[in-house]
């Protein structure tokens, strides 16, 4: 499969650990509006970081991404920088400081074939119309995949995972958050310690499900050589 998800599921779990003095809460002081855009290549690689809020991610068909979106209290900017393979959007956060408020709410159009790569704390993240290798992880939020993917690596430490759609390699997992995913063909590997699971497909290429405490269901035909 894609790569080795408990050791990246502990390692998240050891940041979030690390992150509480760094609790973020909404405030109400004005929202600052975000509206950019720039060219980007249109199978190039697009990375995103969050600490709170939403990121919802759109494939389309122009070579260009956008960003609209809003930022409250203590943010102090986003950091869009765009090359000829890979762009880099970040929101940017004070440092050594104890406790910040405010979030990020934003809505990003990227190219559909781009690779992205998704990585927030507390906010929920949600892509769709993305055709390119999906791999996104939130801490304590949300994560939502839908459409036709190339590959998709999803997880979360205590949200929940719903994936719709599908990939060839779907790679999911949670600790106490959900994981439901529906699909048509694809080799599944699916984890979580007290949440459930939840697989339909029509077909699984290869099937590997593991849960401690949590319950599991999965439907679908198993490939003769899967």
């Amino acid at each position: 499969m894609i790569r080795n998800r408990e050791y990246k599921l502990g390692f998240m779990a050891l940041l979030a650990g690390l992150l509480v003095v760094a609790l973020v809460v909404p405030v109400t002081a004005a929202d600052r509006e975000v509206k950019e855009s720039a060219p980007a290549s249109a199978t190039g690689t697009v990375m995103i970081e969050n600490i709170s809020g939403s990121i919802v991610v759109i494939g389309w068909d122009k070579a260009e991404i956008s960003i609209e979106g809003t930022l409250s209290g203590d943010i102090e900017e986003i950091k869009f920088k765009t090359g000829k393979k890979k762009t880099r959007i970040e929101v940017v956060y004070p440092k050594n400081q104890k406790h910040i408020e405010g979030e990020a709410n934003l809505v990003i159009n990227i190219p559909r074939g781009s690779e992205l790569e998704v990585e927030c704390i507390s906010a929920f993240i949600e892509v769709s119309k993305v055709t390119g290798l999906v791999d996104v992880s939130s801490i304590s939020g949300d994560v939502t995949v839908t459409g036709e993917c190339e590959s998709i690596e999803a997880e979360s430490i205590s949200g929940d995972i719903f994936i719709e759609g599908g990939a060839p390699e779907i790679e999911i997992g949670s600790i106490s958050g959900k994981v439901k995913a529906r699909g048509t063909v694809s080799e599944v590997e699916a984890e979580t310690v007290s949440g459930s699971i939840d697989l339909a497909f029509e077909k699984f290429l290869g099937l590997n499900v593991e849960s401690v405490a949590g319950d599991a269901t999965v439907k679908g035909d198993l490939s003769g050589d899967g």
